[in-house]
């Protein structure tokens, strides 16, 4: 347990703690994203953020542990920081629109939530799925880690793919590459920068 200076307990959060059918997002160190829940409106809380690493922003200010975050929030990191962002499930047609992830890594856990993330080359269908993202200027990488989505090329929605669990494609402005194959191992590694990271929530 950490104790915050005004004597709050803190605990640490575990993949689906509270989100529940809404799902979460967690976003590596100088990466950035502006959240949507389709079915809200206005400047609608839509979910919470915690920050890890003290450079993570909220609409260009700076969270100390976490947040609620409204429709069309965006969150950015800094160096040496991460963001989690947990969706709440506001109705039976939960429906999350993630944006604006041009560079970085991102692991997203669908839930029950259909989510639609897109990045410079693809638009990604996702529900009841966990996945890994890689943005770069050039290309993204995507990861199943479980599930089953569909992925779209950003500017041509008529090409498109699906892939399963334990499968890695590849999205460049105009080709989305054949699904392959990774070892446990492989996939492991690719996600490790999350264990530099360690989010809490008052209790």
């Amino acid at each position: 347990f950490v104790l915050l200076l005004t004597g709050c307990k803190t605990v640490p959060i575990h993949d689906r703690n509270f989100s529940e059918r809404g799902g979460f997002w967690e976003q590596d160190e100088n990466a950035s994203a502006r959240f949507y829940h389709n079915s809200s409106t206005g400047k609608t809380v839509i979910g919470h953020m915690y920050e890890s690493g003290r450079s993570a922003l909220l609409n260009g200010a700076q969270v100390k542990d976490s947040s609620s975050i409204k429709n069309a929030a965006l969150v950015n990191t800094g160096p040496h920081s991460s963001a989690r962002v947990e969706f709440k499930a506001t109705d039976s047609s939960c429906s999350v629109r993630i944006e604006a992830f041009d560079f970085g890594n991102a692991y997203s856990d669908s839930s029950d939530c259909q989510h639609t993330i897109e990045t410079p080359h693809a638009r990604i269908q996702a529900k009841n799925a966990i996945l890994h993202i890689n943005a770069s200027p050039s290309q993204t990488e995507v990861i199943v880690i479980s599930g089953v989505i569909k992925i779209a090329l950003r500017n041509n929605a008529t090409q498109s793919i699906d892939a399963r669990e334990d499968q890695e494609v590849t999205i460049m402005h105009n080709a989305i590459s054949r699904p392959r194959s990774l070892e446990s191992d492989e996939i492991w590694q690719r996600i490790a920068w999350r264990d530099g990271f360690q989010f809490y929530k008052a209790t």
